[in-house]
């Protein structure tokens, strides 16, 4: 699948006579836009695990503060 667009896209750039630093500034933009995506991805998926790991603390936290109280009860 990938081959046949890169084989469109080569035939495409050479009907509109884009050959060279044009090909290579392209390919750079979109090897930069996939990059950015995956910075996005990764960072995405780091805040969701900080904030599932700041739940569980807090969570820990609270049932440490109802055991406590229940033992000053007592």
């Amino acid at each position: 699948m990938e081959q046949e667009y890169t084989r469109f896209k080569k035939a495409a750039d050479g009907e509109a006579g884009v050959f060279g630093i044009d090909l290579d500034s392209r390919k750079k933009k979109e090897r930069k836009h996939r990059l950015e995506i995956k910075k996005e991805r990764r960072n995405r998926q780091r805040n969701k695990d900080r904030s599932i790991q700041r739940r569980k603390k807090e969570s820990a936290a609270k049932q440490e503060r109802n055991c406590n109280s229940e033992r000053k009860g007592r």
